[in-house]
């Protein structure tokens, strides 16, 4: 009798009863759902690649994290309290793999109630390779010239060697790396600079990228210039004595550095005629001195030949000389007659 009159109880005005039990329902969750909010916050991915082989596919970065929890305790949860990874150190194989991404969340977010926490992506597609490591040449990128009249005379990096690791599909198509940018502009002097290697590709690392020394020698620029149409000019010949003969233009060719050369610019060289004592052909010597540090490479002569001869006036004085002294001569042979 009692169960009847329970049931008779329940059922009746049952779909009054119903509307007021879902309207019920609806303020629970309406209000529980007002004292719940929504906070996104982006945290890097970290991967565990200390293993046999390394990443050789591009990943993300970073995942998105959604949490929903107490609007009063919302404004609270950071980013570190969560941290994202997954571990490729299980790995032993080349290939392509699933790997899901481990996520660790503090105490104090866990001990959240209502808390609710979507993670993205679950699971990242990553590619791997063996890992090996490799010493590669190191060349030094420059740009520039050394100033006008001197030149790059060799450059060098030490150490001129640098290991990387990485993906073996990818460390063995490599074949150098390169300094950062060394300027040679308007250099005149042997200097060293400090550099780095760059590295461009994140999947491969370099044992030692900063201590690097690169070493430019600079030194004066050497040229051959050829001395043409040089006057030679006698000197300090003796009054009695003339040049019978057409003394010939002087040639040659010299080297040293281009600044000395390009002020080097004789036009006439003088012979020493100081020592002629006699007519005849005199063979003179041609001293064509250059600037220190130019050397002569070939000249057209060492000496020339010279024809002298005494001057007309000089020889028509020495006759009358001769007369007179002859005239005197029979004056005092008819005196002393």
């Amino acid at each position: 009798m009692k169960v009847n009159q329970l049931i008779d109880r329940f059922t009746h005005n049952w779909p009054q009863k119903l509307v007021c039990f879902v309207f019920a329902l609806f303020l629970y969750l309406f209000y529980h759902m007002s004292q719940v909010d929504r906070k996104t916050i982006i945290i890097p991915l970290r991967v565990h690649e200390q293993g046999e082989v390394t990443l050789v596919s591009n990943i993300p970065s970073s995942v998105k994290i959604t949490v929903r929890a107490n609007k009063n305790y919302i404004s609270s949860i950071k980013g570190s309290d969560f941290s994202a990874s997954i571990n490729l150190n299980y790995l032993t194989e080349s290939g392509t793999f699933r790997a899901p991404v481990v996520l660790v969340v503090s105490e104090t977010i866990l001990s959240l109630d209502p808390l609710e926490i979507i993670m993205t992506p679950e699971v990242i597609d990553v590619t791997v390779d063996k890992r090996i490591t490799k010493a590669l040449p190191v060349e030094v990128q420059s740009f520039g010239e050394a100033a006008y009249g001197y030149k790059i005379s060799g450059v060098s990096v030490d150490p001129s060697f640098v290991n990387v690791t990485g993906p073996a599909s990818i460390v063995n198509t490599l074949e150098s790396f390169n300094t950062t940018t060394v300027e040679l502009t308007d250099a005149t002097k042997t200097f060293t600079k400090k550099v780095s290697v760059q590295n461009n590709n994140k999947i491969i690392s370099l044992e030692n990228s900063s201590d690097y020394s690169v070493t430019v020698e600079v030194e004066p620029q050497i040229i051959e210039k050829n001395i043409e149409a040089v006057k030679l000019i006698p000197m300090y010949l003796n009054e009695r004595f003339e040049i019978n003969s057409e003394i010939p233009l002087f040639f040659a060719r010299v080297s040293g550095p281009v600044l000395t050369l390009d002020n080097f610019k004789p036009e006439t060289i003088n012979l020493n005629l100081s020592d002629v004592k006699e007519a005849g052909e005199i063979e003179v010597p041609v001293n064509f001195n250059v600037p220190r540090g130019v050397e002569v490479v070939e000249k057209s002569a060492d000496t020339i030949i010279i024809s002298i001869v005494e001057r007309p006036e000089v020889l028509e004085t020495e006759e009358d000389n001769m007369e007179q002294n002859s005239s005197s001569m029979l004056n005092m042979d008819f005196i002393f007659s």
